[in-house]
């Protein structure tokens, strides 16, 4: 019998639950890209509309990265030594995420279609109309992001894992729109990404309401806390904000390389993010709680485990990668070939996943490492990487995109993974204070 309080159980069970809330989140979103497949294909509205998604989704995808890394230690030492201040300073995050949230969107709003038609993106005439549409329809999902963001970071922290379930919300929200007759609906991706996200917050809301996790913001920094949290996140946010930036990278890269590249780059993600999601994203929710638990405890052989763990999901994304490869062109066919996604977009699209694939055990893998950084608060290593990741993910699209076309943004991606993950792996090894 296992012992259910051991820290690989925990893990474990936490990776499966957690990589079953995934595949089902992740499902909505591959059904919410078939009908977009099918209703535009390959096409200067899906450019815009993924390119200015990408520039929105930034602030939000870097706070939450930010929370995660830095939130879930700080609880699992909090519930140890202080518990009493938890809930201070809850409230007070949660009013400084609303100011945020407020500045990001009204930015966006008045900002971001001046700065898309002073024409430095490179975006064709029809691209460019579409997307400053986008851009002030989609504003508003800066601040409801960013609080989901926090109100996902707090579940995360105590091992509550439905988050992970309802990220799929936004996703369904968009399909089911998106499936009504084009004359009730003038913007119907516009629409149905804005209540997407007002459905994800009002479920996460209610989730933390049921849980007593949820009260009325407050919007001051009395609370103690505070010095340890804007320690981490000041560094946190430059290495988070650089190693979000290779998706707006490849996007500005595609943006050059014709109409319709964006989109294609962007089917081809949509997959690849599905099966990074299903393990990566599984395994690392499931250990940063217990391996931040396991060092407030003090506890012995925390890098063995991640050591062990990390080569389990190394092995694990061989096996994604070997099946992935040799099914490529039947996942991409089924996924997307109807309507206006011909036949050669499938074999375009096809080419460009099968090389992006190449990145998944080190993904997988390094995901493990830099939790165990982040357990024990090494910002500093984890940012001085992120800065290393960004400069290979720069070199690799100036020179691969030039001789391979999209193909090589994937190729990028890929070379900055393997980079990652043996430089996460000596900077562990070297660490003593990892036993």
């Amino acid at each position: 019998m296992k012992n259910p309080n051991s820290y690989n159980w925990r893990i474990a069970k936490s990776f499966l639950l957690v990589s079953f809330f995934v595949l089902v989140g992740k499902l909505a979103v591959a059904a919410k890209e078939m009908v977009i497949a099918w209703k535009y294909g390959v096409s200067e509205t899906v450019d815009a509309y993924v390119l200015v998604f990408y520039l929105l989704n930034w602030p939000i995808v870097v706070w939450f990265s930010i929370l995660t890394v830095a939130l879930v230690p700080l609880v699992a030492r909090l519930r140890v030594n202080s518990p009493q201040e938890i809930q201070q300073f809850r409230n007070e995050v949660f009013g400084f995420s609303l100011i945020v949230g407020t500045i990001v969107s009204v930015s966006y709003y008045f900002l971001l279609p001046f700065l898309l038609k002073m024409g430095w993106v490179g975006l064709s005439t029809g691209t460019l109309d579409h997307a400053t549409d986008f851009a002030t329809g989609l504003a508003p999902i800066a601040i409801i992001g960013i609080v989901i963001s926090l109100f996902s970071a707090w579940m995360l922290a105590y091992e509550h894992h439905r988050n992970t379930l309802f990220e799929g919300i936004p996703a369904l929200v968009i399909l089911l729109i998106l499936l009504l007759p084009i004359t009730w609906i003038a913007e119907p991706l516009t629409l149905g990404t804005v209540v997407g996200f007002v459905f994800h917050l009002i479920a996460l809301s209610t989730v933390l309401k049921r849980q007593g996790l949820l009260q009325l913001p407050k919007f001051n920094f009395q609370s103690p806390v505070w010095g340890d949290f804007l320690k981490a996140i000041g560094i946190l946010a430059i290495s988070q904000a650089l190693m979000s930036l290779s998706t707006i990278i490849d996007n500005f890269t595609a943006s050059h390389l014709g109409a319709g590249a964006i989109s294609t780059l962007n089917y081809s993600n949509r997959i690849i993010t599905l099966l990074l999601s299903l393990g990566a994203l599984a395994i690392s929710r499931a250990i940063l709680p217990v391996f931040s638990d396991m060092h407030a405890k003090e506890e012995k052989n925390l890098r063995k485990t991640a050591y062990q763990w990390s080569g389990v999901m190394f092995l694990l994304g061989i096996v994604v990668l070997i099946v992935s490869w040799y099914l490529s062109t039947s996942i991409i066919s089924i996924v997307f070939e109807r309507g206006e996604f011909s036949a050669t977009d499938t074999q375009n699209v096809s080419e460009i996943f099968r090389i992006a694939l190449l990145q998944v055990p080190f993904y997988y893998s390094g995901l493990v490492l830099v939790q165990l950084l982040a357990s024990h608060r090494q910002y500093n290593v984890i940012a001085f990487f992120a800065i290393t990741n960004v400069i290979v993910k720069l070199i690799g699209n100036f020179v691969f995109p030039d001789i391979m076309g999209v193909p090589g943004i994937a190729l990028s991606t890929c070379i900055m993974y393997v980079w990652s993950t043996i430089c996460l792996f000596f900077a562990t090894l070297r660490m003593k204070q990892f036993t």
